[in-house]
């Protein structure tokens, strides 16, 4: 760990307090020249730093990410790498699992330039204005093992953004997380597969999370769906680490228990919906979330189950459409 990494991750752990220069010093065993440094680099990396006569001071609404700033909160070990800016965290994850890594691995990006959705659709991702990131896992289970997964992160990005934000949220079947009737959060996972083995050899979540203010150039189409936590100033470093502390948990303890509260985060259940099947647009009725993560649904009088497709809520009387 260089000096600068160093220096973050004690001004981080007290963050809002002043940390005497020469302090850092004698607790990193360098000059007060090399703080000096490193606390200027850390400034033209966008951090927020005052400096005064009782030291340096790591501002509380200074929110650039940084693996101090994420470990500080995390529950787990495992590798942190912070890109600026990357084509997608999941493609980044995916090139690291191919290379050969083979640890739990977190991959937080400032940007995306070619984020990714379900069903090859775009996931707008402008520059510091939400939380992009993605968990590389190697579980070595069966396929059939990991189709909860989604699930599982669905719940706890509900259960971290509640801690951090205070904000309650609900979920639309499958993976996406709505605050206020508007998309909040898109998941995204993805496995590679031995297939020799017929095991997941590694399991990229891939989470987008709005928490800044729309760019003035943000697409109208995304204007008019989007959510957002910037009212909150919620930290990003916390809410990703709070976020993968929760998925790690429900993962741990079996990714089965926390569908009794997906259910109760569902927005859908009991609606009227449509969705899309071999170009086909049906209409049913929502009824329940099955135990492998399917979505029940009544149609025609007929109970059908949904492992995969986009669907749509109908709205009620009254609604805007």
């Amino acid at each position: 760990m260089t000096v600068k990494e160093q220096v973050l991750r004690q001004l981080e752990e007290r963050r809002g307090e002043p940390v005497a220069g020469q302090e850092l010093a004698d607790s990193l065993g360098v000059s007060r020249t090399a703080i000096w440094k490193a606390i200027r680099a850390l400034e033209e990396a966008g951090h927020q730093i005052q400096s005064g006569k009782r030291g340096y001071t790591l501002a509380e609404n200074s929110d650039l990410l940084s693996e101090a700033g994420i470990r500080q909160y995390l529950t787990e070990k495992m590798d942190i790498r912070i890109c600026r800016q990357v084509d997608s965290t999941n493609l980044e994850a995916k090139r690291l699992a191919t290379a050969g890594v083979c640890r739990p691995t977190l991959i937080a990006a400032e940007e995306q330039t070619a984020g990714r959705g379900r069903l090859g659709r775009a996931f707008y991702s402008p520059q510091q204005s939400g939380c992009y990131f993605t968990l590389l896992l190697q579980p070595n289970t069966a396929l059939s093992s990991t189709v909860l997964t989604t699930v599982a992160a669905a719940v706890a990005v509900c259960r971290a953004v509640k801690a951090c934000s205070g904000a309650e949220t609900e979920i639309k079947w499958v993976n996406d997380i709505y605050l206020n009737g508007k998309k909040l959060c898109g998941i995204l996972t993805e496995a590679i597969t031995d297939f020799e083995s017929q095991t997941v050899s590694s399991l990229t979540i891939g989470i987008g999370i709005n928490t800044g203010a729309l760019p003035p150039d943000a697409p109208p189409e995304v204007r008019k769906i989007a959510a957002s936590l910037y009212e909150t100033s919620v930290g990003r470093n916390r809410l990703i680490a709070e976020t993968v502390n929760e998925l790690l948990s429900l993962l741990q303890s079996g990714a089965e228990t926390c569908l009794p509260e997906y259910r109760a985060r569902s927005f859908l259940l009991g609606r009227e919906i449509t969705y899309r099947q071999n170009g086909v647009l049906h209409s049913a009725l929502a009824k329940d979330i099955a135990d492998d993560g399917g979505l029940i649904v009544l149609e025609n009088g007929q109970p059908k189950v949904l492992n995969s497709g986009e669907v749509s809520v109908k709205p009620k009387q009254g609604e805007p459409t």
